[in-house]
């Protein structure tokens, strides 16, 4: 009987085993939030597109006045989040626009919810040509 124990503990077969069964979790937690900064840079750069384009078409004329504006952003907006804020106002020839959307409604999971608990958001200001 002492043979086989001895056998069993001078035996490294299996210690590749143990070594990825203590990494796999972390590579797989590093995998996750690399896909979530992803969607959120991603939604970022989106919400960008969208307040710069209805600044653009505001300042030459297809809005004629800022509750248009405001109806079409948070319609483009809906897509991302039902939560999404959106605000703009008109000033000495100046159109400015911030979006706001809370961050766990861009999540892929929500594993990560509780340490991302902040709110995205894209400004864009411009001149009013018309």
């Amino acid at each position: 009987m002492t043979r086989v124990f001895k056998g069993f503990r001078t035996s490294d077969d299996g210690s590749a085993t143990i070594e990825t069964v203590i990494w796999l979790p972390f590579l797989i937690l590093f995998f996750v939030f690399t896909a979530e900064v992803s969607n959120v840079l991603f939604t970022k750069t989106k919400m960008e597109q969208i307040v710069t384009d209805a600044n653009r078409m505001f300042s030459v004329g297809v809005f004629q006045d800022t509750t248009e504006l405001d109806t079409f952003v948070l319609a483009q907006l809906a897509d991302i989040s039902a939560d999404a804020t959106y605000t703009s106002s008109v000033g000495s020839q100046m159109i400015t626009s911030l979006a706001v959307v809370p961050v766990s409604d861009v999540l892929i999971t929500s594993f990560y919810g509780s340490w991302f608990d902040f709110k995205i958001s894209a400004s864009s200001t411009q001149y009013v040509e018309y």
